[in-house]
């Protein structure tokens, strides 16, 4: 895959605009959850990377990872899908 395949993907473009919410100094949760709302499909894969799985390489702390998977999670968000690594992902950077 090259990066510009990439940038052309929805997992891409949602993390782009999650990312930059999540990079304030102070987050605005709601705007977050609106956001989050918006996306056609939380449960997107690319490649082997979900939107929630690249936020967690964005957001290497640890208060900031358990709330986004809790909002995720909220949204729809299937631990099941993906063979079950979803949820493996959860677990393993909670």
């Amino acid at each position: 895959m090259s990066f510009e395949e990439y940038q052309k993907s929805p997992v891409y473009k949602a993390t782009n605009i999650l990312g930059r919410i999540l990079n304030k100094k102070n987050i605005d949760w709601d705007l977050f959850d609106r956001e989050l709302s918006k996306l056609p499909d939380i449960n997107v894969i690319y490649e082997e990377d979900t939107i929630l799985s690249e936020l967690y390489h964005e957001c290497p702390y640890g208060t900031i990872l358990v709330e986004i998977t809790k909002r995720f999670l909220a949204a729809g968000y299937d631990v099941a899908a993906n063979d079950g690594q979803n949820g493996a992902m959860c677990l393993h950077n909670l």
